[in-house]
Parts: C-alpha cells; sequence; structure tokens
C-alpha cells in the first residue's frame, strides 16, 4: 500500500512538473515588443514616436499619457511603416500643459501593456522682450516671455544676486 502511494505521488509530481513545462514552452509571446518611446515637440505640440518589432498587423496602438499633475489622455498611435527591422507608429498632435515627468503606457489592440514608464518633456522658454523702468528710487524690469506651458517666474541675476 506505502508502495502504491509513493508511486501514485511521483507520479503526480512528474505530471504536474511537466504540464507547468509545457505550458511555459507554449505560452504565447507577445507579438509586438517595444524597443524605445520618444517625443517630438512643434508649435507648442507633442508626436510621441514608438519603435518596435511587430510580427502582426496591428495598425493602431493606444498611448495614455498622464502629466505629472495627475490628468490623463488616451491617444491612438498609427502604424506609419519600417525601417531598419523596426516598426514605427506615431501618435497625431497634442497639446502638452504641463512640464515634467509624464507616465506614458502603451497598449496593444487587446489592451495589454506592452510598454511602460516616463517621458521629461520641458521646453525651451523665448524671451520675447525686456524692459525696465525707474520707479520709486529704485528700477522695475518686465519681462515678456512665452513656453507651451506658460511661465509663472523669472528670475533676474544682477551680480551675483537673483531676483
Amino acid at each position: 500500500m506505502k508502495k502504491l502511494a509513493l508511486i501514485t505521488i511521483g507520479a503526480i509530481t512528474i505530471l504536474t512538473i511537466l504540464v507547468i513545462t509545457y505550458l511555459q514552452y507554449t505560452q504565447i509571446k507577445p507579438a509586438i515588443t517595444i524597443e524605445s518611446v520618444n517625443f517630438t515637440e512643434k508649435d507648442h505640440l507633442i508626436h510621441i514616436i514608438i519603435q518596435g518589432k511587430n510580427s502582426t498587423a496591428c495598425p493602431t496602438l493606444k498611448v495614455r499619457v498622464t502629466d505629472p499633475s495627475g490628468g490623463s489622455v488616451v491617444i491612438d498611435a498609427s502604424y506609419v511603416g519600417s525601417s531598419g527591422g523596426f516598426s514605427h507608429w506615431k501618435t497625431e498632435p497634442f497639446p502638452i500643459t504641463s512640464e515634467g515627468l509624464h507616465n506614458v503606457t502603451v497598449y496593444d489592440r487587446d489592451g495589454n501593456v506592452l510598454w511602460s514608464g516616463g517621458l521629461k518633456i520641458y521646453d525651451d522658454p523665448e524671451i520675447k522682450s525686456v524692459s525696465y523702468a525707474v520707479a520709486g528710487g529704485g528700477l522695475r524690469f518686465s519681462v515678456d516671455a512665452e513656453d507651451f506651458s506658460g511661465i509663472r517666474h523669472c528670475i533676474l541675476t544682477l551680480g551675483d544676486v537673483n531676483y
């Protein structure tokens, strides 16, 4: 009786190991693998560019962009072609209303996460004009500057002192 129990336990153990091994090797691998996610900025609008390997005919990917304040937008990235063995998807231009680390998640058409990470989006502010006037025994400066997410403060440095 003990011998039969040991044989049964051994057989169950071996079958369990075989089933687990079989499931691991036959597991469906993702057909799309993302290699990189980057962005370009033009005219205060952002395009996200996704590069990856694609063995499917997936025409679009979903992209969720969450800004530093917690607001998010979901946009489509359309397939734009392939080169050098990589497929490329690109979003339509969309506005970014704040600077900083934006969390980006890329999904396939079934809603599976293909890539998740952060993109640091900062722009270069442009100073339009600087003027000054003598007022009340001191100087008053006026700076006209802009960037796509808005400017809250300007720092004026005279000598080694910031104002």
